[in-house]
């Protein structure tokens, strides 16, 4: 039977040395590389070495070499990585504060307007490296009534390496937003918000945040905390 493990010939007769032998076995038609496999419950044969690429895997109960092909590993695509909701945070306590103070809210930073007073405030990101698509912008604000709007907008300017800094940009009518109650978080998606169309990975996007006091359609009269804008996407993974 070829590649069976066998003994060396030691003559007619076996001496001690022999018979410790590191060498005194050895595969039919051995080579170097050859590895050792039970072909049977009392046969001990050689599979021969692989070429170079080739993985060992096990067929018909035995092992063999095999050359890497199509479905021999696990699908990895669309199916089995799809795209994922991520956002990014903007904290208030980082803003640029044009009107309005920055303020302690609980155990929050945030920028502050008194009762009837404007706010204004910026805020700056990169467009993270695994963006697919932009969702939404939301606002997060609160004030100490229990009811009444908040007059508000928030407007963007966005580019990319090597453009005017102003190449896109969107600004969005103001709009009266209902507060969800006395001292809540109201985590707010403007309708009037941006829909930042050609965004893409890279881009610098600066925010103008700001609510107007002032005006008749804000009928909070009380003081106003902004928390920061929670920024939405769609990323791959």
């Amino acid at each position: 039977m070829a590649n069976e493990l066998k003994h060396i010939s030691v003559g007619t007769q076996l001496t001690q040395a022999e018979y410790e032998l590191i060498t005194g076995h050895q595969f039919d038609a051995q080579a170097i590389g050859d590895l050792l496999y039970a072909s049977s419950a009392t046969q001990l044969r050689r599979l021969a070495v692989g070429s170079a690429g080739q993985f060992l895997w096990v067929t018909g109960g035995i092992p063999a070499w095999r050359t890497l092909a199509a479905g021999d590993l696990p699908a990895h695509g669309a199916a089995e990585h799809t795209n994922i909701a991520r956002n990014i945070w903007l904290s208030a306590g980082d803003a640029y504060i044009e009107t309005g103070a920055i303020a302690r809210n609980n155990n929050y930073p945030v920028v502050r307007a008194t009762a009837n007073a404007d706010l204004s405030a910026y805020l700056s990101l990169k467009v993270p490296a695994d963006f697919v698509s932009f969702t939404n912008v939301k606002v997060v604000w609160s004030s100490p009534p229990a009811t009444g709007n908040a007059y508000l907008y928030l407007r963007t300017s966005y580019a990319a390496d090597g453009e005017e800094r102003a190449t896109h940009g969107e600004a969005p009518a103001s709009e009266a937003i209902a507060t969800s109650g006395a001292d809540k978080l109201n985590i707010d998606t403007p309708v009037n918000g941006p829909s930042l169309a050609n965004l893409a990975v890279g881009y610098i996007i600066g925010f103008w945040f700001a609510r107007t006091g002032t005006d008749v359609l804000d009928t909070l009269n009380d003081t106003f905390d902004f928390f920061g804008i929670e920024f939405n996407y769609v990323a791959n993974q």
